[in-house]
């Protein structure tokens, strides 16, 4: 929405995940271990906006090199093994809820209206909206373009963390590999535009990107499809989508 994009969400997951897990380990509890958790995510969201806004790094290459230095602290953490953690907390998390529908289920639909309302329904959105498609309309009518990008990168700092300790509550703790989520989340972000009106990004867009990206891969997996060949499909989708917003963009010009 800001015109910009963050390569380090998955990574922040994974250490936001590991630093939750490390602390319920050590004794400390879930208070401790989730302002842990959120605290990491907005550091590494912190990080990236000063990347951008203040270092003038465009977002695809400081994000790019944060994710890799997120990467290789999470490594560090957690010695590249499993992280075990178990609390009544994650336990109700993991939960199956009313209707048999998982308690994570109602998380994800809780926190999309949340989002939702205040990214389309308030004038903050608007001004989001403003700063992402017409940066240079938005800079006349005096908004402070910097702070709106770096308070998006500091709000998909802190949905890292959020995203890690639901990870825990889902997996029983902190695994590696987290930074293979990375091509999931890009093509989500990407056909959540084509779920949305007008090639426009929305959040409720950018729900059924993520629904349809994971029965895809659940899909692929219970055909017992190579992972390999999964990859290689939601790279075959993001072609498709940049080839797709490049002819219509090259016909809105004409």
């Amino acid at each position: 929405m800001t015109g910009g994009i963050d390569l380090s969400l998955a990574t922040n997951m994974g250490l936001s995940a590991a630093v939750y897990a490390s602390l319920v380990q050590a004794g400390q509890g879930d208070g401790v271990a989730i302002l842990g958790a959120l605290g990491t995510g907005l550091a590494i969201g912190a990080v990236n906006a000063a990347a951008v806004t203040l270092a003038g790094i465009v977002p695809l290459l400081a994000t790019l090199a944060v994710m890799n230095v997120v990467a290789g602290l999470e490594l560090v953490l957690t010695q590249n093994t499993v992280v075990p953690a178990s609390t009544d907390f994650l336990s109700a998390l993991s939960a199956g809820g009313p209707f048999g529908i998982p308690v994570l289920a109602y998380v994800l639909l809780g926190f999309t209206l949340i989002v939702a309302a205040v990214v389309q329904y308030t004038p903050l959105g608007l001004r989001l909206y403003a700063v992402g498609a017409f940066p240079d309309a938005a800079r006349a009518a005096g908004l402070p373009i910097k702070t709106f990008v770096a308070g998006s990168f500091l709000a998909s700092g802190l949905t890292g963390g959020i995203a890690g300790i639901l990870s825990v509550s889902y997996l029983s703790g902190s695994t590696t590999g987290a930074g293979d989520m990375l091509l999931p989340i890009v093509v989500t972000a990407l056909l959540g535009t084509v779920f949305s009106r007008r090639l426009v990004p929305t959040i409720t867009g950018t729900l059924l990107s993520a629904l349809f990206v994971g029965f895809l891969v659940n899909g692929f997996q219970l055909l017992n499809i190579s992972s390999t060949l999964v990859s290689g499909v939601q790279g075959l989708l993001i072609l498709l989508f940049v080839s797709a917003t490049t002819l219509l963009g090259r016909k809105e010009t004409a």
